[in-house]
């Protein structure tokens, strides 16, 4: 048995063939579990994140969650297009400064909430 499976017409043929759909049915299987686990827990995840302004009735947690997500969302753009792409993000810092900035003006000017 070389673990191939044969194309002959032998006795031993059918069962390398038989041997080699089971493989592929059994790693079929898993694939599927682990992506059906995969999807469970981020739906779970997803529903405690929303669910935290709730459960969290101090404003200085919240502030605290808020930068976590925030510099968390940050980072993983700064992943994607520099170390994935290799590209320098410079760009990240103009859009991130503008918007703080714009944020900033309309809450202390005009009295508009940033978290719209």
């Amino acid at each position: 048995m070389t673990g191939k499976p044969m194309t002959g017409t032998g006795e031993n043929s059918a069962l390398y063939e038989t041997d080699a759909a089971f493989l592929d049915r059994s790693a079929l299987a898993r694939q599927v579990v682990k992506d059906t686990i995969n999807k469970v827990l981020l739906g779970a995840v997803v529903i405690l994140v929303l669910a935290l302004p709730a459960l969290i009735s101090s404003p200085t947690w919240l502030h605290i969650i808020v930068l976590i997500f925030f510099y968390a969302y940050l980072t993983t753009s700064w992943n994607m297009v520099g170390g994935f792409a290799g590209v320098l993000p410079l760009g990240h810092a103009v859009f991130l400064g503008i918007g703080a900035y714009t944020s900033t003006v309309l809450s202390l000017q005009y009295g508009i909430s940033p978290w719209l």
